[in-house]
């Protein structure tokens, strides 16, 4: 956070990969935006009128979307000088830049009203939602289906399939064409009534003679459009025949995905502790079926020999430097197009101790320790990352008999470690004051055991030696 005192903030929107957040800190009067990289602060945006907000972040982190104060909001977006673009002329209570499509190339916003002209002439209904090409900067008004512009909007696709609500109706614009969500589904196959979707017995049909399915709402939409979400409203009945609806959500997943195969997706890299070795994790898109493994790349080079069955890979002898890496999923014999891309950077190994060791005194005769992990790392498995690792970072003596730990590892994870031991736990001299007390001087003694690439327990017992 700023060093500055700050009254309020808050996150509004994070990548797919979760390196970089954006948001806002409410500042000397000032709502100031920011975009934080791996949890430290990263850029500030330029702000106007002492405003700037932020409402997404694109997918690796370059530019940022929300609203600047001009006489009242306008959208606009960030790029990566910091410095904001309006995207419209138009000020309102409502314009703001809302979000970016998966790859980052379209933005949709509110605020991007027609001029006449744009719309056909007078009397024409101006829209006021709109697509930004980040590419060519063109415009693109996203319409309504009737003369009242009474559009939401949810969500994109990577293809530009806008996820709507109309009039409380669900609405799907795609390829410059909106289509109310019953008419869209119908067209794709789906039998509503199979669904038990509601039918108004009042107005049971639309304007075409269609039956208007009360599809409420298009809710969000899969990268390459394959699935799509949608709220309804159900036509269950009491038991004396009434009407008692009530809103559900509906998951529709068009077609098979082996004829269009999913990457993997959240994927994520780590330097092992104490080795050039990088861990790659990853998890199948939730839409996918029929995948028989993974293959790792860095750099845009297979590193994975075989096709990896495990949802981990470890990359062994990384040079040091920055390094991209990339996972596909393997459907029999296709394999999808490349993952989002997940960088880490490899350093050079160099023995660091624990920081911030801290003691206190439990009780009569118990004492309490816990510290932070070292700045770098050094083969030294027990400060391992907590995300990775089920690790617990105290000990505790009773009575003076025992101190105990223990840390569990996952298979991906040992499999780096394969053919070395644990040689040793050791802890720094601390003395340990307290009123009533003699002073004692308290040390670690050392043990020695095998690790096993088939255990996931490594377990230690030190036996303190006390001196008085």
């Amino acid at each position: 956070m700023p060093s500055d005192a700050m009254s309020s903030s808050g996150a509004s929107g994070i990548s797919p990969d979760g390196h970089y957040i954006t948001g806002n800190v409410y500042v000397g009067g000032k709502y100031l935006g920011y975009v934080w990289k791996d949890g430290n602060i990263y850029r500030q945006l330029k702000e106007n009128n002492g405003i700037a907000i932020p409402y997404a972040i694109s997918p690796y982190g370059e530019y940022t979307t929300g609203w600047v104060m001009n006489k009242n909001r306008q959208a606009c977006f960030w790029g990566p000088d910091d410095n904001f673009t309006t995207l419209s002329d138009q000020q309102s209570p409502f314009c703001v830049g809302k979000k970016f499509s998966p790859d980052g190339k379209k933005l949709l916003y509110f605020g991007g009203w027609q001029t006449e002209e744009e719309a056909g002439g007078a009397g024409k209904v101006r829209g006021a939602w709109a697509l930004y090409d980040m590419e060519t900067g063109k415009k693109s008004a996203i319409l309504p289906a009737g003369d009242n512009d009474d559009l939401d909007f949810f969500d994109i696709s990577g293809n530009g399939t806008v996820m709507c609500e109309d009039n409380q109706l669900g609405y799907i614009y795609q390829n410059g064409k909106g289509t109310f969500a019953y008419k869209y589904l119908k067209e794709k196959g789906v039998n509503l009534a199979d669904y038990h979707v509601f039918v108004n017995p009042d107005s049971p049909k639309d304007s075409d003679g269609e039956t208007l399915y009360n599809v409420t709402r298009a809710t969000s939409v899969s990268v390459d459009d394959h699935i799509m979400g949608f709220l309804f409203y159900n036509d269950n009945k009491d038991s004396d025949g009434n009407y008692a609806i009530s809103s559900q959500s509906m998951i529709v997943k068009f077609g098979s995905p082996m004829f269009s195969p999913m990457p993997p997706v959240s994927i994520k890299t780590q330097q092992l502790s104490g080795l050039n070795s990088v861990k790659i994790t990853w998890k199948p898109n939730v839409a996918a079926t029929g995948i028989t493994g993974y293959k790792v790349y860095r750099d845009g080079n297979k590193v994975s020999s075989d096709v990896v069955t495990a949802e981990g890979f470890v990359d062994a002898g990384v040079p040091v430097g920055e390094h991209k890496y990339e996972v596909t999923a393997v459907y029999g014999d296709v394999e999808s197009a490349d993952s989002e891309t997940a960088t880490v950077k490899v350093e050079n190994q160099k023995l660091s101790t624990p920081t911030n060791l801290f003691a206190q005194q439990h009780g009569y005769s118990a004492a309490y320790m816990e510290w932070n992990n070292p700045s770098t790392n050094f083969g030294a498995l027990t400060y391992f990352n907590p995300d990775n690792a089920n690790l617990e970072t105290f000990g505790l003596s009773f009575d003076g008999e025992s101190y105990e730990t223990a840390i569990a590892f996952d298979a991906v994870t040992l499999s780096a470690y394969k053919g070395q031991k644990l040689t040793s736990v050791g802890f720094t001299r601390w003395r340990l004051r307290a009123a009533g007390l003699s002073t004692s001087t308290h040390a670690a003694q050392t043990v020695s055991c095998r690790s096993s690439t088939h255990s996931r327990y490594a377990e230690a017992e030190l036996r303190r030696a006390q001196r008085r």
